[in-house]
């Protein structure tokens, strides 16, 4: 017999019962200010979503394969699928990599990759001080997050004149 890894009630034969996957809403695109950037989003982090992000602290990628069909739909809902032509993951430092064994982004762009058969973009880097977000103000990550990404001259044509979906599994902090 399973349960759900989350509300541990529900005899399910997933990682998450059907009660705790279809506690997501999708919620209103968020539009940026002074950006043409949309951020689209499965909820709040808090509840069942912060539990699956969380889970990438103790090495479980599960979760993220679990929520497939969920970030399907959300594509499928606000029209998405022919909104890009490469998909991009956030990378992450290597150290996060290393103690996580895993980029949540990078599962999630390949995902997306697959089901509408667009290329993913691999080629985007950290620098080696990328300090971690969490725990800082929003006034230390705004400095944080700068200039910290970097593609080589060579690799970034592949993006020109291309739209391009950046994927990352916690938007608040990236």
């Amino acid at each position: 017999h399973n349960i759900c890894s989350y509300c541990k009630q529900n005899e399910e034969k997933t990682f998450f019962c059907h009660t705790c996957l279809s506690s997501f809403q999708l919620p209103v695109p968020l539009l940026l200010k002074k950006t043409k950037l949309i951020i689209y989003s499965l909820g709040r982090y808090d509840g069942f979503l912060r539990f699956v992000v969380n889970q990438k602290y103790c090495k479980n990628v599960l979760p993220y394969y679990a929520l497939e069909d969920k970030i399907i739909e959300l594509f499928k809902v606000y029209q998405l699928q022919d909104s890009f032509d490469i998909v991009l993951p956030v990378p992450k430092a290597c150290s996060s990599r290393l103690a996580h064994g895993f980029n949540p982004a990078e599962i999630i762009a390949r995902m997306i990759s697959e089901q509408f058969s667009k290329e993913i973009f691999l080629s985007v880097y950290t620098k080696q001080y990328k300090t971690r977000q969490v725990g800082l103000t929003n006034e230390e990550r705004s400095r944080n997050k700068k200039n910290i990404f970097f593609i080589s001259t060579s690799d970034s044509i592949i993006l020109e004149n291309k739209k391009i979906l950046i994927v990352d599994d916690v938007y608040t902090t990236g």
